[in-house]
């Protein structure tokens, strides 16, 4: 398992809490959380820029939006595009890990 399929999976294992605390107004709460998982999804990615650099496509515009996100962890708009950068980058590991397979044949 790779840095970002790890990084995926704990989002995906925490996602829903978060959500959960933004639901019942514990922004902060959620805010610490989010920061956990922002900086987790940047080291990812800068893994992801290292192995695949000449293939990899990034989602657009995600220096923007990793921007308002680290500006605003504790805002549940925040929390939805970074579950939305984590989608898209979870299509993009496994477009990756099929061209690989493609290419080790």
């Amino acid at each position: 398992m790779n840095m970002g399929d790890m990084a995926i999976d704990k989002w995906k294992e925490d996602r829903e809490s978060i959500r959960e605390r933004f639901r019942i107004r514990e922004n902060i709460e959620a805010g610490k959380r989010m920061q956990i998982h922002i900086d987790s999804f940047k080291r990812a990615l800068s893994w992801m820029k290292q192995v695949n650099s000449k293939s990899l496509r990034l989602p657009p515009n995600i220096e923007e939006r990793l921007a308002f996100i680290e500006a605003r962890p504790n805002h549940y708009h925040s929390y939805i595009q970074l579950d939305t950068l984590y989608s898209e980058v979870e299509k993009l590991l496994s477009i990756q890990k099929l061209i690989q397979k493609s290419e080790d044949r």
